[in-house]
């Protein structure tokens, strides 16, 4: 599909460029998928597929992300884009772990289990510092009522 960009300046056009676009729901992703690049595991959840199974696409992409070398600041950002782009339904959810269990896919379960153990300490500390505000509203709360009695 064929697209332009145009730029003016006080009504007059001072650049236009015409350019080729392809969108990435065009696009196979299975042979994205078996590319030697960083994004794929992510960008192959956007794209076209043949496997009618969506667990079967979303354990591709997650072997591919666990095998990539980088730091997981960018793997975590990956591992996210195919979790929006590839949502399971509860049924295709445990069956992905039933998958991945069967495979012992040393790699995905690794990963998963950390990011899992990462989500925890999050939430484990979002609760304490809410329990704390809270503990803190009551006891001002009651320090007020106290006050106000005498």
């Amino acid at each position: 599909m064929e697209e332009d960009y145009s730029e003016s300046l006080f009504g007059e056009g001072i650049l236009t460029f015409k350019y080729t676009a392809i969108g990435l729901p065009d696009l196979s992703a299975e042979e994205y998928l078996d590319r030697d690049n960083v994004l794929a595991p992510a960008l192959s959840a956007l794209m076209r597929s043949s496997e009618a199974d969506r667990v079967t696409r979303k354990l591709n992409a997650y072997a591919r992300l666990a095998l990539l070398r980088m730091d997981e600041a960018k793997r975590s950002l990956l591992f996210h884009v195919v979790n929006q782009f590839i949502p399971l339904a509860p049924r295709e959810k445990s069956e992905l772990v039933r998958r991945m269990k069967r495979t012992k896919s040393k790699e995905v379960i690794e990963m998963l289990t950390e990011w899992e153990e990462e989500a925890m300490k999050k939430g484990l500390s979002k609760g304490i510092r809410q329990g704390i505000e809270q503990g803190l509203t009551c006891g001002k709360r009651d320090t007020l009522l106290r006050v106000m009695r005498r």
